[in-house]
């Protein structure tokens, strides 16, 4: 998979477990073991 994040995807809102609205961003400086299975992907 060859799945490349654009920029618009970087800033969609993404909605957590607990209902709380986050930026794709803010998950990923959340999640390292998400960071390094996107970078994985990329």
């Amino acid at each position: 998979m060859t799945t490349k994040m654009t920029e618009d995807q970087l800033n969609t809102k993404l909605e957590a477990a607990d209902g709380t609205d986050i930026t794709f961003q803010e998950l990923v400086k959340e999640s390292p073991c998400y960071v390094l299975f996107v970078r994985h992907l990329g």
